[in-house]
């Protein structure tokens, strides 16, 4: 906010930070205010009367307001009355004590109201003496506009307000706006325009003492007079924004703000002019001359042209009797000077600070501030430019003069307006600070006084002049365009600088700052300061140039200055190395163009150094005393014979400036300089010539412009124009989504600018008419001799081919018989099956269409779940209706919850996107646990021979992949299958070939590619089948049988007796009953 620049303003002018207060509403806006005696303020706002503490601008005490907004508050100048302070709202007044508002002890509605409600916006007021003041109603009101004289008084402890006199306006519509008032020598000063009447800016003025006579039941004023202000410099404003009453040298001015167009100014009128055209006017009626009257009105008042010479001396600007108490104006206008431009103004105010006027003018952008010169010029001192658009409307000062204080809508702001003097530490601000404050020449201090000085003489611009007029400066260099200084390193050498008002004094020395280096000055007497440079400076780390910061201080009794820059910016100097700057000759005179540095070549030891060091009679600084020019080395060395190509050309000699260099050829054709390093380096581009196909070797010719003539410098190596060649390229076709890996094939790829090469995909000419394939990049990602490998770009249409183009330097080439096809993307529809397990290795198939056009796609697992798992390669059919993928293996299931569940996978199809399983539930993967297999069911390891023949074996999880991913091979080199039968989640059952009795065979279980059971290829007898037959003799089947029988014939031995036995007891039991 404006206010809140003011702020930063002050605190870096005072370097106090406890130089500003600030207040600011929250819910409300503020609508006048008083600076009371204390330096404290009084504000009135839309709903409180407010106290705020001098130095902080906090609240002291409230006042609520029983009607609407404050318009006035006005200071009465009543010694025994404490309730010095009159303050009105629309339809009450009332007295305040301003050291406590808690309680308003006198109260009343005035009377005559017309003159004095409704109250408008802050109603200016002035109190005269014997308790009267004046009033003027402003343009925002319901009744006629007015000046008024009003008394206070007392009935009991009730106010009364009585209207002593008014002048007012006989049209409603015409509103005066008050800009200023002021009371000088017995009368009162009302400034104002009238908007509904041609925008001209008026005085009134009326005597104080004007005790007001009754006519037609009213009380007017008997000594109102007028006059028109018109300024010299603009005599038709468009608008009048703000004014302000000025004494200085004895004299009294109003200064106004106009402005017309986009032109603003600020006009200063005299007041003793004004008083005097106004005075005679008077005198010229009393002389019988012209009439009285306000333009304005209608109607005029002949001047009386017999009147007595007792009556004429009986009437004075206040005793207008008779035909001469009405108002009257000046019959021309009063002319003013412009004495500023500006801003245009919102709010304008002066301060009187010794013997110096300031004047202060607020706006909504800017605050500048000017001061008054002996010849009654204003000068502008500073302007602030601000960011907010709350503009300030009042700008007041405490009544010591010591703070300013700043109004806005919402914001009041105290700041300490004097400044002290000895906080400005620098000769310029302190001649032209806001206060008159002079600098010790010296003492280097500032002051405010001349005798504050102990020797020296003491430096103002009080009567006119600037601070370049009294205050040392270092001035810029005039050599270099940046006005640095430059200076050899190494070398023993000084330095001389240009200054103003650098004068030598008995005990005044100088001395000269490098960064941190100090060397001791001598000054002489045309502003010059030499600086010793012994020892010589150096440039850190070994550098060939090095800018540091350049000082120049006086010091004088022990006290040290450092000079101020007569610069936007501080200046530096350049230290600079000529042996580390150039090798040759023509690029070490080079360095002495515009750069201030004095290099030259020495013949003596062949080396670049600073004239001061060179040893030789004549040091070379022409470059017609330098060697002949020479090609020392040039790249590329091959490129198209189309031309384009950009070469860089090493050499010595090569001139110092770029317009030395008249012509480069590469053979006859010309290379057009692009960049130029002063006699080393050139970098030139061969023109194009797009009928040149002939393969060459050229030499590099380059014509250089010398002091002494022309000198050509030939190459010995030679340029090889070579022409790119297209052999062959794969793939031929890719996704429309682009990202295809091509390869293309030929010679000569690695000529040229490499870094400029492109492969382009361009529509074929046998349908160029057609427009309809724009061409394609092809991001190059390695270019050799012989290949250059590029991912395709996107591209929507599918319906051409392209040629495959290689631009080299801009020149294309290609093979109009090789192609390349964008096919539209791959697009799902479903996966089966859709299950998957961590092992991998079964077959992902996947359906939809155009699935053959990404040429190598692959498949990878990306759930973060899961990672890492391996990425596995998927081939389409030829239609491309379906594409085979080996599902992925995954290292590492975490947590046994992730089975069951969907997992995210990813295909790789070049730059087409991986099928979308979001919205396709047909496209999801499943996790499965991996199917384990634990052996041959004990009752199937033996078959017999010549016998159909199922064998069962044991597992879990079978059911988790699809049984024609499982194969059961017999034997070592899994010749024999066991064909699957049937399946269920814990076993599988197969059909084994027949084989010999005796025949015995290891059996193996695969799960798609990667599992293998038994799975460390052991063979026990769980993974043995044996074949047998029905009447086999062997060693086994014989005593197997006689074992059996052995044993039924001792079980029917010891059985039957037992059974005999228990018959013959039951039988007996029955008997005994």
């Amino acid at each position: 906010m404006l206010l809140s620049f003011l702020l930063l303003f002050f605190l870096s002018l005072l370097g106090s930070s406890n130089a500003v207060s600030q207040y600011q509403l929250q819910n409300d806006t503020l609508s006048t205010f008083l600076v009371l005696s204390d330096g404290s303020l009084l504000i009135g706002t839309t709903s409180h009367i407010v106290k705020l503490n001098s130095d902080s601008l906090t609240v002291n005490s409230s006042l609520p307001l029983n009607t609407t907004t404050n318009q006035l508050l006005l200071p009465l100048n009543d010694t025994g009355f404490t309730q010095n302070v009159l303050s009105c709202q629309e339809q009450e007044c009332f007295l305040l004590n301003p050291n406590d508002l808690s309680t308003v002890s006198v109260s009343t509605s005035p009377s005559p109201s017309p003159f004095l409600f409704p109250t408008t916006p802050d109603m200016p007021g002035l109190y005269t003496e014997g308790r009267n003041f004046f009033i003027g109603k402003n343009a925002a009101s319901t009744t006629y506009s007015s000046i008024s004289k009003l008394r206070y008084s007392f009935s009991g402890s009730q106010l009364q307000i009585m209207l002593l006199g008014s002048q007012r306006e006989r049209d409603i519509n015409l509103a005066r706006k008050f800009l200023a008032n002021f009371q000088q020598n017995g009368f009162i000063y009302y400034v104002f325009f009238l908007p509904g009447f041609s925008s001209k800016l008026l005085i009134a003025r009326i005597c104080s003492n004007d005790t007001g006579i009754e006519e037609d039941n009213v009380l007017v004023l008997t000594t109102y007079t007028e006059a028109e202000l018109q300024c010299n410099g603009m005599m038709t404003p468009d608008s009048i924004t703000s004014a302000t009453f000025v004494q200085y040298n004895g004299e009294s001015m109003i200064m106004a703000s106009m402005r017309s167009g986009s032109t603003n100014i600020i006009c200063a009128f005299n007041v003793s002019e004004i008083n005097r055209r106004m005075d005679d006017k008077l005198s010229s009626c009393k002389n019988g001359q012209g009439t009285l009257s306000l333009q304005r009105f209608s109607g005029s008042d002949a001047c009386p042209t017999n009147l007595e010479q007792d009556k004429k001396d009986a009437i004075t600007p206040c005793n207008r009797p008779g035909q001469f108490i009405v108002p009257f104006e000046v019959d021309s206008p009063t002319y003013g000077v412009r004495v500023a431009f500006t801003s245009q103004a919102s709010s304008l105010n002066s301060l009187a600070y010794k013997d110096t006027v300031y004047l202060y003018a607020g706006s909504n952008q800017t605050i500048e501030q000017y001061y008054f010169t002996s010849n009654n010029s204003l000068i502008s001192i500073r302007n602030i430019t601000t960011t907010t658009s709350e503009q300030v409307n009042k700008i007041e000062f405490s009544p010591d003069s010591e703070y300013l204080y700043a109004l806005s809508a919402t914001q009041v702001v105290k700041i300490k307006a004097t400044v002290d003097c000895s906080s400005i530490t620098n000769c310029s601000e302190c001649v032209v600070s806001l206060f008159r404050c002079g600098w010790c020449q010296l003492d280097f201090t500032c002051t405010g006084q001349n005798s504050s000085c102990t020797t020296g003489e003491w430096f103002n611009i009080k009567d006119g002049g600037s601070a370049s007029s009294f205050c040392p400066f270092l001035e810029p260099n005039s050599v270099t365009s940046d006005g640095r200084y430059t200076q050899a390193a190494n070398v023993v050498k000084d330095l001389t600088l240009s200054t103003s008002n650098t004068g030598s004094s008995p005990g005044l020395t100088y001395e000269c700052v490098y960064g941190t280096d100090t060397r001791t000055a001598t000054v002489s007497s045309d502003n010059r300061v030499t600086c010793n440079n012994d020892p010589g400076l150096t440039t850190g780390g070994g550098g060939s140039t090095q800018n540091v910061s350049l000082s120049l201080i006086q010091v004088y009794n022990g006290n040290r200055y450092t000079i101020e820059t007569n610069a936007t910016a501080n200046l530096n100097v350049t230290l600079y190395d000529c042996p580390s700057l150039a090798l040759g000759c023509s690029s070490c005179l080079a360095q002495r163009i515009g750069t201030g540095f004095n290099c030259s070549w020495c013949n003596s030891n062949t080396q670049c150094r600073d004239i001061s060091d060179c040893n030789d009679a004549s040091p070379v600084i022409s470059t017609g005393n330098c060697p002949l020019p020479m090609i020392t080395d040039f790249n590329p060395k091959t490129g198209s014979p189309r031309g384009g190509t950009t070469i860089i050309i090493n050499g010595t000699n090569l001139g110092t400036k770029r317009s030395d260099i008249e012509s480069v050829m590469i053979g006859t054709r010309n290379c057009n300089v692009d960049e130029y390093e002063p006699g080393k380096r050139i970098t030139c581009t061969i023109v194009t010539d797009a009928s040149d196909n002939t393969d060459r070797n050229e030499t590099i010719r380059i014509r250089v412009t010398r002091s002494g003539g022309n000198e050509t410098a030939n190459s010995t190596a030679r340029f090889q124009f070579i022409t790119p060649v297209i052999i062959s390229v794969s793939p031929t076709f890719g996704p429309v989504s682009g990202g295809t890996r091509i390869r293309v094939q030929g010679t000569n790829f690695d000529i040229g600018n490499t870094e400029m090469t492109r492969v382009i995909l361009r529509e074929s000419s046998s349908r160029k008419k057609r427009n309809t394939c724009p061409d394609v990049n092809c991001n190059i990602t390695n270019i050799t001799n012989t290949e250059i490998n590029c991912d395709t770009g996107s591209i929507n249409d599918t319906n051409c081919v392209r040629n495959v183009i290689v631009s080299v330097d801009g020149a294309s080439f290609s093979n109009t018989s090789i192609g390349y096809e964008y096919r539209p993307d791959p697009r799902f529809d479903s996966i089966s099956p859709m299950i998957t397990i961590p092992a991998g290795g079964i077959q992902l198939i996947f359906t939809g269409d155009d699935l053959n056009s990404v040429q190598s796609p692959t498949i990878t697992i990306n759930d973060s779940r899961l990672i890492p798992s391996s990425v596995e390669p998927c081939v389409a059919n030829v239609n491309g209706i379906l594409l085979i993928c080996n599902a992925p293996n995954i290292t590492n299931v975490a947590n046994s919850s992730y089975y069951g569940t969907s997992i995210e996978y990813k295909l790789m199809l070049n730059g087409a996107e991986s099928p979308n399983y979001d919205t396709n539930a047909g496209l999801r993967l499943t996790l499965q646990c991996n199917p384990i297999f634990t052996g041959i069911d004990p009752e199937s390891r033996s078959i017999l021979v010549d016998d159909v023949n199922d064998i069962t074996i044991k597992g879990m999880n079978v059911g988790s992949v699809s049984p024609s991913e499982i194969s059961i091979t017999l034997g070592d080199n899994d010749d024999d299958i066991c064909t699957v039968r049937t399946t269920s989640n814990t076993e599988i059952t197969c059909r084994p070939p027949n084989k010999p009795s005796g025949t015995r065979l290891a059996l193996r279980v695969r799960v798609g590619r990667n599992l293998v059971f038994p799975s460390n290829g052991i063979t026990g007898p769980e993974w043995t089948l044996v074949y047998t037959s029905t009447g086999s003799t062997s060693i086994e089947a014989i005593v197997g049988g006689s074992i059996a029988a052995s044993v039924i014939i001792t079980l029917l031995i010891v059985a039957i007796p037992l059974i005999i036995v228990i018959l013959i007891l039951r039988k007996r039991a029955k008997d005994s009953k």
